[in-house]
């Protein structure tokens, strides 16, 4: 297949999942990384953000049920002060207080974006067969390997009935991006859109930015396509010795020239953490609870020099729990044990000349970087993105 040139870049509909826009700290609405991407992005294209109801929906929520965990804490707290001091005290704040006010900072945020909300489409959805899709676990319904407990099919399902419905409204020439985390939900809605060749989901803002970026290389959709899935396969494929990961034998690279920090991992500790705990008796003893493992992400597209020479990155996360072990503690004896997990992301950039049918060639890695290691304890949703066992979230 040749390579095609093409104009400038059409308008994007982008349309966002609620993991996409998910943050463990409620404080903001969107998480930084959104924020940080949509800043740069869209002074660069003409991006247009939608978000399905459900997703507004769900956002809500987890913000409401969050807020209304620390206002039942400090009713708590409160009614404590009350009994200590025979005086009552009390707060003013109620539940629906919170939930409205919540609501408005959304609502802000979305007109600050210029988001528009898509409704659902109650009317056209097929009741029946999503009942049947739901008792027959067929996709969305599918249990989720790493979440096999979780029931969250329906959801999707109302957020995949949206986002077909705005497809097939929607009749201008633009291209329209889903982007979603969630592979079941991602891969559903792939295969119904199909059809669609404006169309076209993506894993992560990075994955969408690396897109949006060689856009402006004024390449065709499908060359984009092409080299996008294959900057993955031939950076990493199991079992593939021609593999840039594997012919370099880049995980013992990285074990040898950064020894120290898989050895030592008060290296990748807060250093403030470490004075301030010496204070306490002294520094803590870690011990892994298994090996580590390597998480390779896809790869994301920097630049073009001349005309085939491409740049590329890839975020190689070396993950290891570790236990503390228990010790006498410095008031009454008292011994205590806590989980950590040690995180080395390494960057590594890496360059591959590309021919016009979208193979890769004389693949090399230009530079490797640690970059923001950490020793600390992991979040939640890092035990379930890592399948961490024997650690405790934050």
């Amino acid at each position: 297949m040749a390579r095609i040139l093409k104009g400038k870049p059409l308008p994007h509909a982008v349309i966002c999942d609620t993991n996409i826009l998910w943050c463990e700290d409620k404080a903001p609405i969107a998480n930084p990384g959104f924020e940080a991407f949509w800043s740069k992005v869209s002074c660069q294209f003409d991006l247009a953000l939608y978000l399905p109801d459900t997703v507004r929906g769900e956002l809500l929520f987890q913000h409401y049920t969050s807020c209304h965990k620390i206002l039942r804490q400090t009713e708590d707290n409160l009614a404590k002060i009350s009994a200590i001091t025979h005086s009552k005290k009390s707060t003013r704040i109620t539940a629906d207080n919170l939930r409205a006010q919540i609501e408005k900072k959304f609502m802000k945020w979305a007109r600050d974006k210029d988001a528009e909300i898509l409704p659902l489409p109650a009317s056209k959805i097929d009741w029946v067969k999503m009942a049947q899709d739901a008792i027959w676990r067929n996709a969305t319904f599918l249990p989720d390997a790493k979440q096999p407990e979780v029931e969250k099919g329906f959801r999707d399902a109302l957020i995949l009935e949206t986002v077909c419905d705005f497809v097939m409204r929607d009749t201008r020439q633009i291209n329209i991006a889903f982007l979603c985390n969630d592979y079941i939900l991602r891969t559903t809605a792939n295969s119904r859109l199909k059809f669609d060749g404006r169309f076209a989901v993506y894993e992560s803002v990075q994955e969408f930015e690396s897109y949006l970026l060689l856009t402006k290389e004024k390449l065709t959709n499908e060359f984009i396509s092409k080299i996008l899935n294959r900057a993955r396969e031939r950076f990493y494929t199991k079992d593939d010795g021609t593999c840039l990961y594997v012919k370099e034998k880049l995980r013992e690279r990285l074990q040898a020239d950064f020894k120290d920090y898989f050895d030592d991992v008060t290296k990748s500790e807060d250093r403030s953490l470490l004075s301030f705990g010496s204070l306490f008796g002294g520094d803590k003893q870690f011990k892994p609870i298994r090996e580590g493992v390597f998480w390779i992400r896809k790869p994301d597209f920097i630049k073009i020099e001349g005309d085939k020479l491409y740049h590329w990155k890839s975020v190689v996360r070396y993950v290891r729990p570790y236990h503390e072990e228990p010790t006498p503690a410095s008031f009454g004896g008292i011994s205590s044990a806590s989980g950590k997990v040690l995180f080395l992301p390494f960057h590594v950039t890496w360059s591959a000349r590309i021919k016009n049918d979208a193979r890769f060639h004389d693949l090399r890695i230009i530079d490797i970087k640690l970059e923001n290691n950490e020793f600390r304890v992991p979040t939640a949703d890092e035990l379930k993105i890592y399948g961490i066992a024997g650690a405790e979230a934050t």
